[in-house]
């Protein structure tokens, strides 16, 4: 089932608009590279966005990395863990399916937003619910939480960074969501869990989160980028 579920999200991401840079003349010579902090040094949105995705994903990769002391403390067991994976896998499908409309609607910065935004209410309905099925029924929030959250993020890094710098970018990008937030996430959840419990966690999770939709909300209101 999982191996037909990731086929279906690959054709799907198939469909997605290819990102068309400017043209640029055959023998003029583009801008050299920056280094990874004078890049984040002349692009303040880029960088608070940046700030805002690190604290988004320490927020809600715990909701997945932790799942199953989400489930257990709700009257699952461990079994059930499958069953909830499969349903919030699931509703990833869909995000790929309606993501080029989504696109070309709100643009890459406030899907970036929204993502935010839905991760951290994917935390506040667990908190707020009280059995295994209240698990089941707040997966669907996956659907523009995480779901929306990498093909978004490779659309803000090359509308916002030099053609230069788009390696560059979309490396910092994923070193600070997937990578950092993925380390801090799970120190969060440790810490938490052992303090308080699956509700403590996700109690974090949902302060984490609100402040990085606040960072990346602001970061749609900064200067794209400045002359250094």
């Amino acid at each position: 089932t999982h191996v037909v579920l990731v086929a279906a999200e690959i054709a799907l991401v198939a469909t997605y608009p290819p990102y068309r840079g400017r043209p640029r003349a055959r023998d003029a010579e583009g801008p050299k590279p920056q280094s990874a902090l004078a890049l984040l040094r002349s692009n303040p949105s880029f960088t608070l966005m940046l700030a805002g995705v690190l604290l988004s994903l320490t927020a809600v990769l715990p909701l997945s990395n932790f799942l199953v002391n989400v489930v257990t403390s709700r009257g699952g067991t461990d079994a059930d863990l499958g069953l909830a994976m499969f349903v919030m896998g699931a509703f990833e499908l869909p995000t790929a399916f309606l993501f080029p409309r989504l696109l070309h609607r709100f643009g890459s910065g406030r899907l970036l937003v929204l993502s935010a935004v839905f991760g951290t209410l994917k935390a506040v309905a667990l908190l707020c619910t009280f059995n295994y099925a209240g698990v089941l029924l707040a997966q669907p929030l996956q659907l523009l939480g995480y779901g929306l959250f990498t093909p978004a993020s490779v659309y803000f890094v090359n509308e916002s960074v030099p053609e230069a710098d788009r390696v560059r970018g979309q490396t910092v990008m994923m070193v600070a969501s997937n990578g950092m937030g993925g380390m801090l996430g799970g120190l969060l959840a440790g810490w938490t869990l052992d303090m308080g419990g699956a509700n403590w966690m996700l109690a974090a999770c949902i302060a984490c989160g609100c402040a990085g939709a606040a960072l990346c909300w602001a970061a749609l209101r900064c200067p794209a980028r400045r002359t250094v």
